[in-house]
């Protein structure tokens, strides 16, 4: 596990330039901002219905 959050944080910002120059170049300066952002998006958006789920669970007991 440890490898792989190292692999992670050290080719995660590479390969993030590496689009992020490429949106940029193709698209204009904003793309990138504009992708991460919507990127951020659909990992709020996707977990939320489960998180509720979770959060309303009617089978909980609270002592």
């Amino acid at each position: 596990m440890g490898s792989v959050n190292t692999v992670r944080v050290y080719a995660g910002p590479v390969v993030g330039s590496l689009i992020g120059g490429v949106l940029a170049t193709r698209f204009g300066v904003a793309a990138p901002f504009r992708f991460a952002f919507a990127g951020s998006a659909v990992f709020v958006v996707l977990p939320w219905r489960q998180l509720m789920l979770i959060a309303h669970d009617r089978d909980v007991r609270w002592t």
